[in-house]
């Protein structure tokens, strides 16, 4: 009992001398919504709907030279009150080791140009479906990310995309949901004003009697040039084997800054499924403001065959202001 007593007190001495050092920052965003959605067929129409709503953020980050030269930062995100990020990075500027969730470049991200929310996030309020799908990057994983200067190199692995063990918890049914790899390229190629995203994700799933792997790549590049950039991206995400099992999603976006403060973007997007005799198209303006502090972003979306049902089109409409600390 004594030793073990002696033990956690060396322990602690350690860690409390460690946060003595490491200087703690403190962030975060405070967002107000309003969306608003009407639906076309008849039979959607009790699918319509208006709402208020809001997300709080809270994030701490910190960061430490280690004593064999590199360094060592970690941090994470709270949203609404549940961990919505974590890191843990080891390393240089040239290669660094990551274990953690949603961090990083990966292919869930996007280089058009949007000023607010993406395509994928708006029509998902009506049940859209365009979809990045199921990749490591937001899953507990480990990564080693590569600066080549033009560009990022990432390796990503996730055990599991199914959630992951706690500090102490049972490994029982931990990697449940199969194992995830990720693989992305990102930068500007050595050419200003150029964004390059390349990548492709695989995920094994142990209930797959087949064996078939989901496959999700994705390619984009967008070149800002004065006030205005432009956007193209594509998107295949294959879930195996047999019939409607590839998506297909392109996306365009241009944007102008009128100014310093203000910020006008046009989107368009189409999602096609094989076998799927209509497209889900997707046409969105946004519109933001920085009011000096606050921020402003206003929208409209008109959606056509959502869920590639001929027909079945809707209006979207948001408001968001964004208060960051």
């Amino acid at each position: 009992m004594k030793n073990k007593l002696l033990l956690s007190t060396a322990i602690a001495s350690v860690a409390f001398a460690g946060s003595v050092y490491a200087e703690t920052k403190v962030s975060g965003n405070l967002e107000q919504t309003w969306q608003s959605s009407s639906r076309d067929l008849a039979a959607q129409d009790v699918n319509g709907a208006n709402a208020l709503g809001s997300e709080t953020n809270i994030s701490l980050s910190s960061s430490k030279d280690l004593d064999n030269g590199l360094t060592s930062s970690f941090g994470f995100t709270t949203e609404d009150g549940s961990t919505d990020n974590h890191y843990l990075t080891v390393g240089t500027d040239s290669f660094a080791v990551t274990v953690g969730r949603d961090r990083g470049d990966s292919i869930d991200s996007d280089v058009i140009p949007y000023i607010s929310d993406d395509i994928a996030t708006v029509s998902g309020i009506v049940g859209g479906s365009f979809s990045n799908g199921t990749t490591a990057h937001n899953a507990d994983h480990i990564d080693f990310k590569a600066n080549m200067g033009a560009a990022a190199l990432t390796v990503r692995y996730a055990p599991s995309t199914n959630g992951g063990a706690t500090d102490d918890g049972a490994l029982v049914g931990k990697d449940s949901g199969g194992s995830s790899t990720e693989i992305v390229l990102k930068g500007n190629m050595g050419v200003e004003g150029l964004s390059v995203l390349i990548g492709q994700n695989t995920n094994t799933e142990d209930t797959d009697v087949g064996n078939d792997e989901d496959k999700i790549k994705k390619y984009g590049a967008t070149y800002n040039f004065g006030q205005f950039a432009v956007g193209v991206q594509k998107g295949v995400v294959d879930v195996g084997s047999g019939a409607n099992t590839e998506t297909t999603n392109m996306s365009y976006g241009v944007t102008f800054a009128a100014n310093d403060n203000v910020s006008l973007g046009v989107y368009v997007g189409e999602s096609d499924q094989d076998g799927s005799a209509s497209d889900e198209e997707s046409k969105m303006i946004q519109v933001g403001y920085n009011l000096g502090g606050l921020g402003l972003e206003i929208g409209h979306m008109q959606i056509e065959n959502i869920g590639y049902s001929a027909g079945d089109d809707a209006d979207i409409t948001f408001i968001r202001t964004i208060q960051k600390f």
